[in-house]
């Protein structure tokens, strides 16, 4: 519960740091509290109210995350809240009494107080900015993207199912639907399994895993990443052999490995795909055994 809460609290700063929507929803529940005698909607009013003051106090926002489970962040749970809802039926009092028979000759006391409330509204900005826009996440998506439209060329109307490191496999379903993976990002995380009851085999797991040390590991020798079971069990196969076959049994039907891979792995799944390694930016791709 500790850990929640503090989650909630971080969560609660990085929602406000995000964008200012959530002030000017607690300023059109003051407003429709306090600075308004009929504002009517009682039910909706107080249960705006309670929702919020539960998403921004710690332990209250910690039951609700415990609630929704792992599977979703923080910002979910103002999915509870009617924000838009609330805030523009405030703005939209606000108006009436700013305005209150829209007459022309008001315009002396409307149209400042309107000015204002839309400035307020345009400082507000968004709840959030999405990955796109965010530079480090945009550059390696427009990496990989460019990537992708490679491997896709190679297989002009034919099936594919990819297996390559996790920058690229990660948006390979967003830069093209029909490309096939043999794990997704449930693999590395786990949070997403929060409704999920299918678990990955251990065949599975260990790809998973060698293909991340592939990533982080500088290599001595053929085989130095993925110290795994399948390697402790005493079989005379090498690593790349193993992994090779590993992916061949899961469908997989183009391999993408790190341009720093030793060499002496690439001509080992070379000899075991009966195929022939080819350079892309960045990554060696490794395609055809199946055609």
């Amino acid at each position: 519960m500790t850990e929640l809460m503090r989650k909630a609290w971080l969560g609660w700063i990085d929602y406000m740091g995000q964008g200012k929507l959530a002030a000017l929803l607690l300023a059109a529940l003051l407003f429709l509290w306090f600075g308004r005698k009929k504002a009517g909607q009682e039910a909706l009013r107080l249960y705006a109210t309670v929702m919020t003051v539960c998403c921004i106090l710690p332990p209250a926002a910690a039951v609700l995350m415990a609630y929704q489970t792992k599977f979703y962040d923080y910002v979910w749970i103002w999915s509870l809240v009617p924000v838009t809802a609330v805030a523009a039926w405030g703005i939209v009092l606000a108006l009436g009494e700013l305005w209150p028979d829209f007459k022309p000759g008001q315009w002396r006391r409307g149209l400042p107080g309107t000015a204002i409330l839309l400035a307020a509204v345009i400082l507000c900005g968004p709840l959030g900015s999405p990955a796109w826009n965010q530079g480090g996440q945009g550059a390696e998506r427009g990496h990989a993207y460019a990537v992708l439209q490679e491997v896709r060329a190679a297989y002009p109307g034919k099936r594919l199912c990819l297996w390559a490191p996790r920058e690229i496999m990660e948006y390979a379903r967003e830069a093209d639907p029909a490309i096939l993976l043999p794990y997704g990002r449930n693999m590395w995380d786990v949070s997403l399994n929060g409704y999920a009851y299918d678990v990955y085999d251990e065949k599975t797991v260990e790809m998973c895993r060698w293909m991340e040390e592939l990533e982080e590991t500088d290599f001595a020798e053929p085989g130095a990443a993925g110290r795994t079971e399948a390697a402790e069990e005493g079989t005379a196969l090498s690593l790349p052999k193993i992994y090779g076959d590993y992916a061949v049994s899961a469908g997989v039907t183009c391999i993408l490995l790190p341009e720093a891979t030793e060499q002496e792995i690439i001509l080992e799944l070379e000899k075991t795909l009966q195929t022939e390694a080819r350079k892309l930016e960045g990554y060696w791709m490794l395609y055809g055994w199946t055609d």
